[in-house]
């Protein structure tokens, strides 16, 4: 998984989003959420990449509504 981050550059909103919701389907919530939350963090949205919040940006948009679709799976 790592060596396809390294030889692209990193991964993007679009392909955590895909990863944990892969994962959702196979009912591995716990790892999901993981990956939604190293999203969260390497994109750094509660940081300096907060100014992806202010503008439409569909692929952040679907990935912070499925990691909330997830955190409800997760807590039942």
């Amino acid at each position: 998984m790592n060596q396809m981050a390294d030889r692209f550059g990193g991964y993007t909103a679009k392909t955590y989003n895909l990863l944990a919701m892969t994962l959702v389907l196979k009912n591995d919530i716990e790892r999901a959420l993981k990956i939604f939350e190293t999203a969260v963090a390497s994109l750094d949205l509660e940081g300096a990449g907060n100014s992806l919040l202010v503008e439409e940006n569909k692929d952040i948009s679907s990935l912070l509504f499925n990691f909330i679709k997830c955190l409800c799976l997760y807590r039942g």
